[in-house]
């Protein structure tokens, strides 16, 4: 109502012009819109799509599809971040610039009734704060790694990085620690009021209907507004009764009010009094997930640019693998045909006709330059995106793991140095398993690329076509590439490089060890790293979780105040002595 009035009141005060140019566009009727409060933009929500416009109605971006409808909107502080929740209860979070959704919180299980952002007020006294540490001057700013990347665009062939100026400024590269404090309010159908910092960081939820110090006598309250202090020490709120309710005070007496319209005031203990600290492991979370994401995109990527290259030859020597085992009656494999025909340089009747049937000398050559993009690729992507992520969320932890040793100011508020310690020995788990991908990549190329080159050789004899030279593809190794292939015929008969596996779930890898310092270092077997992800993530999870939980505990009924009275509602007031139960 509020945003509608305020629509409204903008749209008297603007030119004719601009009242005409109102979206014409639109398929289905509006649900919501809000206004930003920092610029002249306005977010538009139908039952099919929201949208962002300008003053005059240029339209920004549209996010059209929607799962479910929309039915709130809250704009933040600064004006960047848009909110949006929906009928299933989930928040959607907006970046403004470009309409990318940054996140989606599922902290509530029915439908969104309320959506608010309220700047917290300057720490009296406090310039900026003592717990928050920046990363500059230890590493170097991360660039941007667009999604669905390209080899070409990994080996930066298209130009000099762009550096990641958001994620930049989360790591705070530039020394800013002013960054304002703001809590994200959400509350929904059932009276559930859920708080977050930066719309991200959840700080847990307060379920109004189930409070021990509410009893309704019958039917469910419906939540009509909520409110946070700036100072966060308090929150309101305002609840609708369709029935008698008693409400247990501080003082241990209970009060009882007819139906009607209920003022609730609630101190919020830790929220109000431990706001740096609040704030501090609201960053140092934002932080990690960034980085995290950013080695998910990474191996993601990765995972793509190499299934993309070895994928066609995978094929063909899977194909080859099926013939040699008919033909022989399953005694023999496509790799041991292939050592057969090293050793002797005859091929048998199969390999003869797949060369010359499957086969082209032009299509093995360019999937060798593929093979080789590749591998340069995933190395570039290894140096200057995986591997430094995963030393600066380590580094995060590490200052994460030194604030946790502060039991009076982080302690209390659920964090937990056992925990922190166990999400910083998986990240350097996932980091081990990020340094056997570069590993194997160097090891997988040669392997590939003696492969791929002998069959262009012997491809060319049998067409009675000239040899290759040597500046077209490499010299042949006959001792390397004869390893490759007998640890191919002990594994499953077929030629792979061992890069794939590693990008696979399952059991961690069997390896032997690739470096000299893997005998003396007792990091274990190496994770797949989808896995060794999916630990990281779970035990980042378990870290800042229970904050949630002793922030919202904190949360204690101040008083109680009945705005009006339901028709036909006694209007007196009942005190009775409390008892315990």
């Amino acid at each position: 109502t509020h945003a509608l009035a305020d629509v409204q009141r903008r749209r008297r005060a603007m030119p004719f012009a601009i009242q005409e140019g109102f979206p014409k566009g639109l398929t289905s009727d509006l649900v919501v819109m809000s206004w930003c409060p920092t610029m002249d933009l306005i977010a538009i929500c139908t039952e099919e799509h929201l949208a962002v416009h300008r003053l005059n109605w240029q339209r920004l971006f549209t996010i059209s599809g929607l799962d479910h409808l929309v039915l709130c909107l809250a704009w933040s502080p600064d004006g960047k971040l848009l909110a949006a929740g929906h009928s299933d209860g989930s928040v959607s979070l907006y970046n403004v610039e470009d309409g990318e959704l940054l996140s989606v919180s599922r902290a509530h299980p029915s439908s969104l009734s309320l959506l608010g952002w309220v700047p917290a007020a300057a720490e009296p006294g406090v310039r900026e704060s003592p717990y928050v540490g920046s990363v500059a001057g230890r590493f170097a700013p991360l660039p941007q790694l667009p999604k669905n990347a390209t080899p070409q665009q990994l080996l930066l062939e298209d130009g000099p990085p762009t550096p990641d100026l958001a994620l930049q400024k989360l790591l705070l590269f530039e020394g800013d620690q002013t960054a304002q404090l703001d809590v994200a309010l959400s509350a929904d159908a059932d009276a559930r009021v859920h708080l977050s910092v930066h719309g991200r960081f959840s700080l847990g939820s307060v379920q109004l209907a189930q409070l021990p110090a509410l009893r309704f006598d019958g039917g469910s309250p419906q939540l009509v507004c909520a409110e946070l202090a700036p100072t966060l020490h308090a929150l309101t709120a305002v609840l609708r009764t369709t029935t008698a309710t008693r409400v247990l005070l501080p003082d241990g007496t209970w009060e009882r009010h007819p139906a009607g319209h209920l003022l609730l005031a609630f101190r919020t203990g830790q929220l109000g009094r431990s706001r740096l600290e609040i704030h501090a492991l609201a960053l140092a979370s934002m932080q990690c997930d960034a980085l995290c994401e950013r080695v998910r995109l990474a191996i993601d990527s990765g995972e793509a640019v190499w299934r993309d290259a070895v994928k066609p030859l995978d094929d063909k020597l899977q194909a080859l693998h099926e013939r040699v085992l008919r033909e022989s009656g399953g005694e023999t494999s496509a790799a041991t045909a292939l050592i057969s025909l090293l050793a002797s340089g005859i091929p048998t009747a199969e390999l003869h006709s797949f060369f010359l049937r499957e086969l082209k000398s032009s299509d093995l050559i360019r999937r060798l330059k593929e093979v080789g993009m590749a591998a340069a690729a995933l190395t570039q992507l290894c140096v200057s995106q995986l591997h430094p992520a995963l030393e600066m969320l380590v580094e995060r932890l590490g200052h994460l793991e030194g604030l946790a040793a502060w039991p009076h100011a982080f302690a209390s508020l659920g964090l937990q140095a056992t925990r922190v310690v166990a999400a910083i020995s998986a990240a350097i788990s996932l980091r081990a398993s990020a340094e056997l991908l570069l590993t194997r990549v160097r090891k997988a190329h040669a392997q590939l690329g003696q492969l791929l080159g002998w069959l262009v050789r012997v491809h060319r004899q049998l067409q009675d076509e000239q040899t290759p030279a040597a500046d077209e593809i490499a010299p042949l190794d006959v001792a390397s590439l004869a390893a490759f292939l007998k640890a191919a015929a002990r594994r499953d008969g077929i030629p792979r490089d061992d890069v794939s596996e590693l990008f696979t779930d399952g059991a961690p890898v069997e390896a032997a060890a690739e470096d000299p310092l893997d005998e003396i270092a007792n990091l274990g077997p190496p994770q797949r790293l989808k896995t060794a992800r999916l630990a990281l993530e779970k035990s980042l999870s378990d870290c800042f979780t229970p904050v949630a939980t002793h922030v919202s505990a904190g949360f204690q009924l101040h008083s109680c105040v009945l705005l009006d009275v339901a028709d036909g509602a006694p209007p007196s007031t009942v005190f009775v002595p409390f008892t315990p139960f």
